[in-house]
């Protein structure tokens, strides 16, 4: 498989007499007082997608299952594609959106210092520049 990092590291290994391909995308052993307080698979719907946001109190990383997409990063857009894995820190203002036919499915997990057990903060932006897609 063509696992691609985009800004976040991953080990891909293989395992089982190479029947089987892992890539972690997170582990505490490399990330020590870190944890995954929340992971969700999500679709985006084809030519849409969320809104302007910020977490403070977790950072997100979003792996690409299926489809085309955008993930817009402050004043940067960074394309993403199947096998794609994109770090997200904490404050940072972001959005993802579907830029083809088909949706565009990725699973989010949020992580945080190992003494945050509380709600993920899912936080708008006011001032939400979207172009309605």
């Amino acid at each position: 498989m063509g696992y691609k990092e985009i800004n976040r590291e991953i080990d891909v290994k293989s395992v089982y007499d190479g029947n089987v391909v892992r890539a972690l995308l997170f582990s505490s052993e490399n990330e020590p007082n870190r944890h995954i307080v929340r992971s969700a698979l999500a679709i985006a719907k084809s030519q849409k997608g969320g809104e302007y946001h910020f977490h403070p109190d977790t950072d997100e990383v979003y792996y690409i299952i299926d489809g085309e997409g955008v993930v817009e990063l402050e004043d940067k857009s960074i394309s993403v594609s199947p096998d794609n894995c994109i770090n997200i820190p904490r404050n940072t203002k972001h959005r993802i959106r579907s830029i083809g036919r088909s949706d565009l499915k990725y699973i989010a997990f949020h992580i945080a210092d190992a003494d945050f057990y509380g709600a993920v903060v899912h936080q708008p932006i006011d001032n939400d520049v979207s172009d309605g897609k």
